[in-house]
């Protein structure tokens, strides 16, 4: 989720990552009040989410094919890594201390485990999705090293390979997960959704092609997801108790499911050749993507999470199917609107702070200290583009 692009933004791409942040709001919205629970509520409820939750699962594996397609030619900046370590703790400690001021009570309900992953979030996995990607970023040259040793067609061959033993043969067999993707958590599968970026980044940007060829892939991208719908409707009816059944189900509800990895391929596909002529339109995105982070810092922490779905408002049972719809469109739209602004904030008070002369003199060595660092790192493994 952290910026992986250079210093021009792409808003096809930006626009994409903003979608991505909306869907992972709603991915919590719906998993924190159990809308995939058929035995509890509404049916027609539960359809509806359970299309959206599926809509949704591309949230993570886009962000990662973002960056596999902006770093495989990209030079290591070790400012990248400690930037955003330090809006992690930034924001788990100011989540923390907020509360602990606003409603102490708030606190004195977290577990001893929520607290240490507060004041240790990257080690402690208060946010999982830093854990693989801060590693997956530091590896990163090494990928892009082997990644380019392969021509197109030892890649296209490896990726299939990985496809299957990652994801087709995670979802068809209950067999003992020996590559442990964790649905689509792990750093395997990071290294895997990274290298389909490369490979976009690589090849399929040099293919010519037709005006109106990206559309396709956002059909694809519905389809896919129909499909996916359709099979977890018919397996949510047939289940019962059955283990073997109740396994498959949950697994074609992952970030590495075969429709998860077709619907964000699809998607990446067809932002990857959008092209936002609007000035105006521009600006706003560009505006709003560099904010995007703090949005899931702020929404993801545990503590917040605990405060947003199971003591206020925001988890309710609502009367109707349309005030329920209606509820979590403003609640996504709120919870990501309040975090932009937050990080805006932030943003605007931190300029203001590296302008006071030994602030400024500070960042300057410290900048210093970096590029040296990373002029050291790329002669070990130099990027070649």
């Amino acid at each position: 989720m952290e910026k992986t692009i250079e210093k021009k933004r792409d808003s096809n791409f930006e626009l994409l990552r903003i979608i991505a942040m909306l869907a992972i709001i709603s991915f919590h919205y719906i998993i924190e009040n159990k809308l995939m629970n058929f035995q509890n509520g509404s049916t027609g409820e539960k359809i509806i989410f359970s299309f959206i939750y599926i809509l949704t699962l591309v949230c993570i594996n886009s962000f990662i094919l973002i960056s596999g397609y902006h770093l495989i030619n990209s030079k290591f900046k070790i400012q990248k890594i400690i930037r955003l370590w330090g809006l992690a703790i930034f924001y788990s400690l100011g989540i923390y201390f907020f509360y602990l001021i606003v409603d102490s009570n708030i606190i004195d309900k977290t577990t001893t485990a929520i607290r240490m992953r507060t004041f240790a979030p990257i080690l402690n996995a208060n946010y999982w999705f830093l854990v693989p990607y801060l590693a997956l970023y530091i590896i990163f040259p090494f990928l892009n090293k082997m990644i380019k040793s392969l021509n197109k067609q030892q890649l296209k061959i490896l990726l299939i390979i990985f496809f299957i033993l990652l994801s087709v043969l995670y979802n068809v067999t209950t067999l003992l997960d020996i590559f442990e993707p964790i649905n689509g958590h792990s750093f395997l599968w990071f290294i895997f959704i990274y290298a389909i970026g490369a490979y976009i980044k690589l090849y399929s940007s040099k293919e010519k092609k037709e005006k109106l060829h990206k559309y396709k892939y956002l059909i694809l991208y519905f389809i896919t997801a129909l499909i996916g719908f359709i099979i977890n409707i018919l397996l949510e009816t047939i289940k019962g108790t059955d283990i073997t059944l109740n396994l498959l189900s949950e697994r074609l509800l992952t970030f590495n499911s075969v429709f998860a990895v077709i619907e964000s391929i699809s998607l990446f596909m067809f932002f990857k050749d959008v092209q936002i002529k609007n000035k105006i339109v521009n600006n706003i995105i560009t505006w709003i993507s560099p904010n995007i982070l703090a949005v899931y810092l702020l929404h993801a922490h545990h503590i917040s999470q605990m405060v947003l779905w199971h003591m206020t408002g925001f988890s309710i049972n609502l009367s109707t199917m349309e005030n329920h719809i209606l509820h979590y469109i403003i609640c996504v739209i709120v919870i990501f609107t309040i975090g932009i602004i937050i990080e805006q904030i932030r943003r605007w008070i931190f300029k203001l702070v590296l302008k006071i002369p030994i602030f400024k003199k500070l960042q300057e060595k410290v900048h210093k200290k970096y590029e040296k660092i990373n002029n050291k790192i790329n002669e070990i493994i130099p990027n070649d583009t």
